[in-house]
């Protein structure tokens, strides 16, 4: 059984079994969330987690140079730069901090061995702790962080057996039933705060919408997910939340639910710093794009000033062709896209809740005062 198939058939016993409750926290109306981006955990010598996945790959006859460099960048940002930026993240936790947000591609994957993939997460997952003692932490679960198992599923059961352990630990004031699923969500005081697999983006749409319905009174919806909402401006467009051609149905339905709801989106998966604000479906969808992953070995190769790359929304996918419908969901889009920055960019961020509004605030590398402010409400 292939991931789709198991996506199409996973529905109504999965979702049963996934609704574990949404608590309430009685908590203060201003707050923040230590957020960081697509991280990559790994470390030197590749055999270390790979040892299998090498071995297996030359008996096969496989070539993958691509994924050999990002073994070698990634050894190489987690000995230097990434470990600033998590002590600098580290540093600015602020006094109203309710918990700690990392979004996806926690880990590089590619073990090809369940033992090996979890000792991965566990150290990866150890690092946020020592980084964050006081505070709670939640990781959404990105490509990466199953790529590459021991069934056609890749790592997804490891990662979701020791993941929802962990998030139910951490989150237990928040989630006293547990974390069930790796799609769940929680109400933080008047907000929503939803945690999407966009991996089983199908599979888990009843889970989402039961938490939408269940809570229609918040103050701010939030949604935390690796793969974007809003359609992603890169050759690989389709790539995002029900963002396969065949599921343009439920990607406009839960576009339209989400808008309803005026959702302020987070992601990763781009390894960009992006901002949108989309209007449409009678609401609106505003997006940021976050980046805790270096690159290459050089950190200038992602600045710490935002290299701006576009900053108009009339650019928004203006170079895609009719390939794979890409021009048509881009011109779908595009009408109703009222702000829009793209950026090279990797640092850490902090989130700032408030009746009064919403902002983000973008720290280039290992700064510990803001490079940028982003204004979400």
């Amino acid at each position: 059984m292939n991931r789709r198939e198991f996506i199409g058939i996973g529905g109504g016993a999965f979702a049963a079994w996934a609704m574990g409750g949404c608590a309430t926290s009685a908590v203060g109306d201003e707050y923040s969330v230590t957020v960081l981006g697509d991280m990559h955990y790994d470390a030197s010598p590749k055999e270390r987690f790979h040892a299998k996945a090498l071995k297996y790959w030359q008996e096969k006859g496989y070539k993958h140079p691509a994924r050999l460099k990002e073994f070698e960048r990634n050894a190489r940002m987690w000995q230097d730069i990434c470990r600033d930026i998590l002590d600098a993240s580290a540093k600015s936790v602020r006094p109203d901090a309710a918990f700690a947000l990392q979004l996806g591609d926690l880990v590089q994957g590619d073990c090809e061995d369940n033992a090996l993939h979890i000792a991965m997460l566990r150290e990866a997952t150890d690092l946020l702790k020592r980084a964050y003692p006081r505070l709670p932490v939640v990781s959404v679960c990105g490509n990466h962080d199953i790529r590459e198992g021991e069934d056609s599923l890749g790592a997804a059961k490891p990662y979701a057996e020791f993941m929802t352990a962990f998030e139910g630990g951490e989150l237990a004031s928040l989630l006293p039933g547990g974390v069930k699923t790796t799609t769940f969500g929680f109400r933080r005081g008047r907000d929503l705060w939803l945690f999407l697999d966009f991996n089983f983006d199908r599979r888990d749409l009843p889970v989402v919408k039961k938490l939408l319905a269940d809570n229609p009174d918040v103050r701010y919806t939030f949604v935390a997910t690796h793969g974007p909402v809003l359609p992603m401006d890169l050759w690989r467009c389709r790539w995002f939340y029900l963002g396969d051609t065949p599921l343009d149905a439920e990607r406009r339905e839960m576009r339209a639910l989400l808008a309803e709801r005026n959702a302020i989106v987070l992601a990763g998966h781009v390894h960009t710093l992006e901002h949108k604000d989309w209007f449409g479906d009678g609401g609106r969808i505003t997006e940021m794009v976050l980046n805790t992953c270096a690159g290459k070995s050089s950190p200038g190769y992602f600045p710490a000033e935002p290299e701006v790359v576009k900053d108009d929304p009339a650019d928004y996918g203006a170079d895609a062709d009719d390939k794979n419908g890409m021009k048509a969901l881009f011109d779908e889009y595009r009408p109703g896209l009222r702000s829009y920055f793209a950026s090279r960019a990797v640092g850490h961020h902090i989130l700032r809740v408030a009746d009064s509004g919403v902002e983000l605030d973008y720290y280039g590398h290992a700064a510990l005062s803001p490079t940028k402010t982003f204004v979400l409400r």
